[in-house]
């Protein structure tokens, strides 16, 4: 559990002070809580320990629940993150605890997300503001969403380019994974938006008219994402398809070289199989027999091979 506290911003930008005590605006990050300490924050602020939980669940979805009686304001958005060097999303949790002033974020990972805003804030961020602390969080948030659109693009343009000599389908599973990864990021997208979207009408919490800029600009970029997974989708599905025929084709140009070139040699094959009779046969009492026909097998292949090539056949 790492505790800290940023209320300051302007020229003298300070970075997070870690604190050992929990106090009134500081922003407490909980990444991967177990049994024991999901019981004590409930007991400590007096939320559903069951808020918390649905936090680190994998399948939960983007919502929001502004609960007044209880003092909190409940947000799941799903952040990009890698697991087994496969790219998905999980669920982040958001906390504004009303009563103490104290924001709390739940995560089953380390997120990238968190991370880059704990290690390196922005000058004009505040973990005393929700306003504040949910635009800057949402910057980083879709930004991140980019920088690993851009990694998958710049991964199916290697793969463009070893399509033409292709014959294995370890390029194609690799397209696969690649169209796995933009699903999940399409449903985050539409999930989060909604989110987004509701809390930009400033019914939930206090916006600013900087800050609903900030988030109607987030939005845009949402939509500008969804768009360049729904590109990217197409393309995969196009070079899936591509990919798949020239596999076929490669496949079928090797099996009819093989084949011309078993024609081509059976062709001496043949010819000594004739001369294995016990049969008369020409130039048996030569002594040059042995010689002569291997001549003669070798200059019929040589033909046959400049015939298929000729033909274009190989």
């Amino acid at each position: 559990m790492d505790i800290c506290v940023k209320t300051s911003f302007g020229k003298n930008v300070e970075l997070f002070k870690k604190s050992n005590n929990i106090k009134e605006g500081c922003w407490i990050r909980l990444i991967s809580p177990d049994d024991e300490l999901i019981k004590k924050i409930s007991a400590d602020f007096n939320i559903d320990s069951e808020i918390i939980h649905d936090m680190i669940d994998s399948e939960s979805v983007p919502n929001i629940e502004n609960e007044t009686d209880e003092g909190y304001i409940s947000i799941i958005l799903r952040v990009p993150h890698k697991v087994e060097g496969e790219m998905i999303t999980i669920p982040f949790g958001i906390l504004f605890l009303k009563k103490q002033k104290i924001i709390l974020t739940v995560c089953k990972f380390d997120d990238a997300v968190s991370k880059k805003l704990f290690n390196s804030s922005p000058i004009k961020f505040r973990t005393d503001k929700k306003s504040i602390f949910f635009s800057n969080f949402l910057s980083i948030l879709i930004n991140e969403y980019m920088c690993q659109l851009k990694v998958i693009g710049r991964e199916i343009n290697l793969v463009e380019k070893s399509i033409e000599t292709a014959l294995q389908n370890k390029k194609l599973v690799e397209l696969l994974s690649l169209q796995k990864t933009l699903v999940y990021f399409k449903t985050a997208m539409v999930g989060n938006k909604k989110v987004i979207s509701k809390i930009s009408l400033g019914r939930v919490f206090l916006i600013n008219e900087e800050n609903k800029d900030l988030l109607e600009d987030i939005i845009i970029d949402i939509d500008e994402a969804s768009e360049l997974i729904s590109i990217y989708s197409q393309i995969i599905k196009n070079t899936t398809d591509t990919y798949s025929s020239i596999v076929s084709n490669n496949l079928n140009s090797i099996m009819k070289v093989l084949a011309l070139i078993t024609v081509a040699i059976s062709i001496p094959t043949m010819v000594g199989s004739f001369y294995g009779m016990n049969i008369s046969l020409p130039f048996q009492s030569e002594g040059q027999a042995f010689f002569i026909i291997v001549l003669f097998s070798v200059t019929i292949t040589v033909l046959s091979i400049l015939v298929f090539r000729l033909k274009k056949w190989i």
